[in-house]
Order: structure tokens, then sequence, then C-alpha cells
């Protein structure tokens, strides 16, 4: 992560959390007073630490995840970076081991990266690279460090493919790490400070600059920095033994792809339409602000920027924790601290802005509703220190979810483990501040907390059957504070096919098996002691 810089320093007690907690499990959380926000998402975030004290301090780095166990290479093992000469980035304090934990257990095992080839070890120290996971493959593209073979600091030009599957095996036995490594060149992938995603098979490598040299604040002849303006598109072709690329297109746009150090995440659109979202990210043409305004790709490759809407929270890279309802097509993300430009200060209940941008605690969830406008809301809950900055998000894959992470709100029901958040910087004081690398874990959890509708005089529109026609199931969802306690299905000769005696809350829903049935028009009755809604199915 390269920072900012400037300014006076603001002191801690101008932000600071008035002291309420809760002990939820082993973790402390202050508990934001009541505020005046018209909205809460309709479910709860908690945290519930699980940090195993001889972890290592992590942050900036590339993971891939194998049989519920963590690979980790690359990143910092420092905090924040200075900002003066010799030497901001010393190699020391870079990440010199291929890490493996299991976050359940808190095992670890560990392989020095100097045991594998030194074009291969150079670019395994460097601070944020990006990267992607395909099946078993791990993908390193680019990131920060020292050239050992040419002396200086660069921006590495190559990708590493590294198989998870033979690694877990290889570190578990304590043997040779190489042959699960593999490098392609090319300058495409010459990139830090980017993101990555996958949308429709095509690889899409964000924003992210090419820094060459030593980094100083103010800038000096020391080094060059160039932002790549650009989204890269491409398609990684690998057999196993041979790494390609195809398709490649640059898009460039100097206005808004002027970013590095972001957030880029899969975004569900209405009907369940797949896209990607900028969010935020750093740093502006004109100053050394972040960019307010969030850009969204469709999944035809277009782009748009929302300008109606400022992301005041969370603007460098952090966890984000991303959520999506397909009954009111509602899409949520929630992001864990990092760096902001505005925070919340609870002691008057008010957003206050600081341009230093400092390291924040506050979690937030920005809502995007179907109509496409969005907000911001800042939760009831926050870091009980200065934690987010470049830190992971590591999702639970037994929850329900799409393809891409994105959490099935419409399908949980209580409370679950969504996933883990591990590393990233921790900071002591939010501006010009000391600071190490994090070993703390949390398990981050999700309750959803249906929101209880007024009383439908409708009673039409209070049971949802889907599809219909059908050929296969049905799905009665109720959307309606009513319960009802029977459901019948009637064919046209008033013969009941179907009856189920059950407890039909709001947001509940079962399936029938339809496959069975002749063809034709059914009719399907919910009621309970004095009301009946009575729907037209047609099976196929």
């Amino acid at each position: 992560m390269f920072s900012t810089d400037g300014g006076l320093q603001i002191i801690f007690d101008a932000m600071k959390k008035w002291s309420v907690f809760i002990l939820l499990f082993f973790v402390q959380l202050h508990i934001q007073p009541a505020f005046s926000q018209a909205t809460q998402p309709p479910f709860a975030i908690s945290l519930e630490e699980m940090t195993y004290d001889d972890w290592s301090g992590l942050h900036s780095f590339a993971y891939g995840k194998w049989d519920n166990r963590w690979i980790i290479v690359c990143g910092r093992a420092d905090g924040l970076h200075a900002f003066l000469p010799p030497d901001p980035f010393p190699v020391t304090d870079a990440n010199h081991f291929i890490r493996m934990y299991d976050p359940a257990t808190g095992e670890q095992w560990s392989e020095s990266i100097y045991n594998l080839p030194l074009d291969i070890s150079n670019q395994l120290r460097s601070a944020n690279p990006q990267y992607f996971q395909r099946d078993n493959y791990l993908y390193v593209i680019g990131g920060y460090g020292k050239d050992s073979i040419g002396g200086n600091k660069i921006t590495f030009p190559s990708l590493i493919a590294i198989d998870l599957d033979m690694l877990d095996d290889i570190l578990m036995n304590d043997e040779d790490p190489s042959p699960a490594f593999r490098k392609l060149e090319d300058s495409l992938f010459q990139v830090c400070g980017g993101e990555i995603e996958i949308l429709d098979d095509e690889i899409y490598l964000f924003g992210g600059h090419n820094f060459t040299g030593s980094y100083t604040k103010p800038a000096t002849p020391s080094f060059t920095q160039q932002y790549t303006n650009a989204l890269r598109k491409f398609k990684l072709n690998d057999d196993g033994t041979t790494l390609s690329i195809s398709d490649a297109e640059i898009i460039t746009d100097t206005i808004l792809f002027h970013r590095r150090d972001l957030n880029f995440e899969p975004i569900m659109f209405p009907d369940e339409e797949e896209g990607l979202a900028v969010y935020s990210g750093v740093f502006q043409h004109d100053g050394d602000f972040p960019w307010l305004h969030n850009i969204y790709f469709n999944n035809d490759g277009t782009y748009f920027e929302d300008i109606s809407f400022q992301h005041k929270f969370n603007n460098y890279t952090c966890p984000v924790l991303s959520v999506f309802d397909s009954s009111t097509n509602i899409f949520y993300a929630t992001f864990f601290g990092g760096m902001s430009q505005y925070y919340f200060n609870e002691g008057d209940s008010t957003i206050e802005e600081d341009l230093n941008i400092p390291f924040i605690n506050d979690i937030t969830t920005l809502i995007r509703y179907a109509d496409g406008t969005s907000e911001q809301i800042v939760l009831p809950i926050s870091f009980d220190a200065l934690l987010g900055s470049n830190a992971i998000f590591n999702l639970n894959e037994t929850i329900a979810h799409y393809h891409n992470g994105i959490i099935k709100l419409h399908e949980l029901n209580g409370e679950y483990d969504a996933g883990y958040i591990y590393g990233g910087i921790k900071a002591f004081i939010p501006n010009f501040t000391p600071s190490i690398a994090s070993n703390r874990l949390f398990k981050v959890k999700i309750k959803h907390l249906p929101l209880m509708p007024e009383a439908i005089t409708d009673l039409e529109n209070a049971i949802y059957i889907y599809p219909n026609p059908a050929n296969d199931f049905i799905t009665i969802e109720n959307n309606s504070a009513e319960t009802f306690d029977r459901v019948i299905l009637q064919n046209t000769l008033g013969e009941i096919v179907v009856e189920e005696m059950l407890d039909l809350h709001y947001k509940g829903s079962f399936n029938i098996d339809v496959g069975k049935f002749t063809s034709g028009v059914y009719f399907l009755k919910a009621s309970d002691a004095d009301k009946m809604i009575v729907r037209k199915i047609i099976i196929e």
C-alpha cells in the first residue's frame, strides 16, 4: 500500500469511540449509540475473535484456499510503509515464507521462498500483487518489491501459477516446493495495487500502477510511478504445463480508471444479473484524496460511474462482505475498517471529514436498491482497534452463495458463519501513526433479520409462486405479515393432489414436486383460520 501524507496531525480523541463494550465470545466490540439513520440492512453482523498468537502478522498479501486451509504468499510483515530514505520498503520486512494456515484449528506450516528459483522467490516477497484462484491454481500477478537479479525495486512483469493441491501436500511433508510453481512473463502483468475479478470467464485486472525505484514523500527522482488508467481484460490458458494469455484487451479511461488500492468486487444487479463494482480507491488527479464515486461494470463489459452517490467511508482496500436479496433485488456490500476520508464521530453522532485520510474502525454497509440508488450506513458495531486496511475477508463456502461469492440473503434463516477476516495493518492512532502488521483473526457472523411488512390487504400479492408455468418444482413463498397453516393443490375436478399442514410465516417458503402431475390448470390454496388465498397454476 502506498499512502498519503501532508497536513497537521489530528489528535486521536477527536474521533475516539466512547467505551461501551459487549463481550462477544472473546472479542470486545464498540457498540455505537443510536444515531439518525432511517435505514438499516435486514441483517446483523457480529465478530468473534479467533486469533492464534503464533500466527504471523501480514498485510498486502495473496492467498488461495485448498481443503479448508489457506496458502499465503507475498505481502509485508511490518506496518504502513515509511515515507523517507533510506529504505521505506525494507526487504527484511517482506514476507519470506510460503505459509499455510488452518483457521479452524490454528495449525500452520511454512517453507522459505528461498528454496525456490530466484526469479520465483523475488516476486513472492513483493507487496500488493493482484491474484485470483481458479480451481486448484492460485495465480499471482505483478506486485512491488526488490528484484535481486537487477538490483532495483520494481513492479514485476510476470504471473506465477501455484498448484495449491500439490503445494498442500508439499508443505505437509516438508518437500521441495519448486514443482508447484510456474511462471509467465508479459508486460500486461506489470501492475501493483490493482485488483482482479472474473466475469463470464474473462479476467478483469482493474487499476493499479507501475512503480519503480525507492518510494519517498514528497516525490523525488528516486522513483517513477505510472497509473495504468486501465482495465486489462484477458483469458488465461493453463493446461497444467503451459501458460498463455489470449483475447487481451486494454480499455483506457484516464479519468475514471485513475485508481489504485481500491476494492473491486462482484455485484448482483436486479434479476440476478452479474456485474463488477469498483469501490472508491485513490488518488484523484488534483490531490491526494480518494475517489468518492463508484464505477459499475455490466456483464457485457460496459461500465458507468454512479455520480448520484458518494462513497464516503472505507476508501482503501479492506475486507468486503457482499450480500444479495433476490426477493427485493437489493444488494449490500459491507466494508470493514481501513482508511477513509470520513469517519463516524460517536461522541456527537456526526460524520466527520478528515483530509489526512485516517485509519478508521468503522464498519459500514453500502445498500444499492433495485432502482440504482445507493446509500452507505454506519453499522452499530466497529472494530476495537484501527484495523482492516489490506486485510482479507474469506468466505465460508458452506453458506448459501452465488458462484461469485455473493451471499444469498433470501436463503438465510437465522445466524450463520459468513467467513473470516485476517491480517492487515493495525494503526495506533488515526494519522501519521506507528503501525504493525496484524495477525488478528475474526470469525464473521451474519444473522438475517427480515423486515416485517405492514399487513397486506391485497392478499393476492401475499403469496409468491415460481416458476409459473412449471414442469418440475414450484416454490411457494409468503411475502406478507400473515402466517398460513395449510396449503393445498387441487386439480380442475376439485381433487386434492397435495396437502401440507405447516407454519408458513413471513419469508417462509417450501417446494412442491409437480413433475408427476398431468399437465393442465391447478389451483393452490393457502389458508389459516379466517382467510384463504387462491392462485392458479399451470403445469406443463
